[in-house]
């Protein structure tokens, strides 16, 4: 079988290190992507949970009434109303 100067030409040989660097950036690139989508979607479900407390706080009672005096500063930890295992339970996906 004869060889043509097309098989001997640097162009169009494969050199396996880049093909696997190649491999690496789009497996990067989609991984990037994918935590791109991530993020954002955990910023649009913080937003909603800031209006939850927003519209929560003129009626709770936890803090102190509009136009009454405090005394000192209130903290109120959101860990003490979670349950015992609350760092263990998985994420909810929508």
């Amino acid at each position: 079988m004869a060889e043509t100067a097309l098989d001997f030409s640097p162009e169009f040989e494969t050199d396996d290190s880049s093909q696997n660097s190649e491999k690496e950036y789009e497996q990067l690139e989609r991984e990037n992507a994918s935590l791109k989508k991530e993020i954002q979607g955990l910023q649009d479900e913080l937003k909603q949970w800031r209006q939850v407390v927003q519209q929560h706080e003129p009626h709770c009672s936890m803090l102190p009434a509009p136009g009454t005096a405090l005394i000192g500063k209130q903290h109120v930890n959101v860990t003490d109303f979670l349950a015992e295992d609350w760092q263990k339970a998985e994420v909810m996906m929508y």
